[in-house]
């Protein structure tokens, strides 16, 4: 990779300090973006107890790729681990406009149901694409099913689409500050966006675009520390020609410290290589191609930073308004697969000694605001289930997982956006079933199962 002596620089910072400082971005050619400083209070921590952090949880879409690491040992270097609490930005009227006007879509949007009393989810559905915002955390998701360009034009290479979408999330009022450098942003195609799993099936075909995720940095005036964020925050799929095909922003107002981990409680960077070796398939967070073949790669200790990762939630959320912000050690690899091709892939490890961890959260939910709208999109943008915006189609679905497919029923409507059904599964079995739109005046809503009396 380029700028080795950048990589060289940063290795020497990785040795004498606690994180890994975030280079000037103006020193490689690129003006630094207008930021705000993000400031917080430091919440009190106890020297008797340490806090548990949830373990990170593998990424189902890498189960089965294999991997095969190469990767130098050195000494590891005592570090001092922190746990973040975080804000939310505040979503009000102010907050919806900005980005309604961010992405060119007019009016109020429609608000989804939210059955599981968390935020729901606002959707702009329009011609220039498809807007969600929650309405809890203020994280917004943009999809543009049709926007290809094809091939890039030939002749010089085109501008590095992350300064298109440094400009949009600064637009979206963004508090994080972002660097060019290697450890900050990371490249695929548009196998890599596909592993943020934000619709049900396949929405996008196979195409020329590009990914970008831009990993973001967070600091705390008073401490006079902080935090990159290693994940898929602040995603973005590109054409050829630079236009947004998707984008996925988790905002965050400020950060504090939740808890502090000494060095009797951290992995050491040995324990760390050893952990990831044993089980790389578990620690996979980015890759730039499709993992149908196997990989071999090559990680130099100059590409491994401290940072903080997300986990605590089941698989499936779509904000993180229940996950947690945990230290880990951020592996960058590059190498081929099997065939031949180029492939990098990022990895992150737990940063806690696996006795200070707890276990996932169990993936047993009901009907959530993030399903409906998972739901939704699959059906707006992949065609998948259309026959879910019909309320009989949607009822005889329930009624086929009710283990009722062959039972008689009523329909009848209370209002356009509510539906109430009268069911005999058997002479002993009646059922009685309130339908509901998951996004009320929405003509191509979706029904969803509300109530359930026996």
């Amino acid at each position: 990779m380029p700028r080795l002596t950048a990589m060289a620089l940063v290795l020497v910072i990785i040795a004498c300090s606690s994180q890994a400082s975030s280079p000037t971005p103006s020193a490689i050619g690129v003006p630094a973006p207008s930021v705000t400083t993000v400031t917080a209070t430091v919440a009190p921590t106890s020297t008797r107890e340490i806090p548990h952090l949830p373990a990170l949880q593998p990424n189902p879409f890498f189960d089965r790729v294999q991997i095969s690491i190469d990767v130098e040992k050195r000494p590891g270097q005592p570090w001092e681990a922190t746990a973040f609490a975080v804000t939310r930005p505040a979503v009000d009227e102010a907050y919806r406009l900005r980005v309604a006007n961010a992405f060119g879509v007019t009016g109020d949007g429609i608000v989804g149901a939210a059955p599981d009393g968390t935020g729901p989810w606002r959707v702009w559905f329009d011609t220039k694409g498809t807007v969600a915002l929650n309405e809890g955390t203020g994280d917004v998701l943009f999809f543009g099913p049709n926007t290809d360009d094809g091939p890039g034009p030939s002749g010089p290479a085109m501008h590095d689409p992350a300064q298109e979408q440094i400009k949009l999330i600064s637009q979206l009022g963004a508090a994080a500050q972002f660097d060019y450098t290697l450890f900050y942003e990371f490249h695929g195609g548009d196998a890599t966006a596909s592993i943020e799993r934000l619709v049900d099936g396949s929405w996008l075909i196979a195409g020329t675009r590009t990914t970008v995720a831009l990993f973001p940095q967070y600091s705390t005036r008073d401490r006079q520390n902080g935090t990159t964020i290693y994940g898929s925050d602040e995603l973005a799929l590109f054409t050829s020609r630079g236009r947004l095909a998707e984008l996925v922003h988790r905002p965050i107002a400020g950060i504090a410290a939740r808890a502090i981990y000494d060095l009797k409680t951290t992995m050491l960077y040995g324990e760390a290589v050893e952990a990831l070796k044993s089980a790389p398939n578990r620690y996979l967070r980015l890759l730039s191609v499709l993992p149908d073949e196997p990989l071999a790669l090559r990680i130099d200790p100059a590409n491994i930073v401290h940072g903080h990762a997300w986990s605590g939630a089941p698989q499936g959320e779509l904000t993180h308004a229940a996950d947690t912000l945990v230290p880990v050690w951020t592996f960058f690899a590059s190498g081929t697969t099997a065939s031949g091709k180029p492939v990098s892939a990022m990895f992150t490890v737990d940063a806690v000694r696996p006795e200070y961890r707890t276990l996932p959260a169990s993936n047993a939910r009901n009907i959530t605001a993030d399903s409906l709208l998972r739901t939704q999109l699959a059906v707006n943008l992949g065609g998948h289930r259309p026959g879910l915006m019909n309320v009989d189609e949607a009822l005889r679905d329930e009624l086929a997982g009710l283990a009722c497919a062959s039972g008689t029923y009523t329909v009848s409507k209370t209002d356009p956006d509510t539906a109430t059904a009268s069911v005999t599964c058997s002479p002993s079995l009646h059922l009685s079933l309130t339908m509901r739109r998951a996004f009320p005046g929405y003509e191509h809503s979706i029904w969803y199962l509300s109530e359930l009396r026996k």
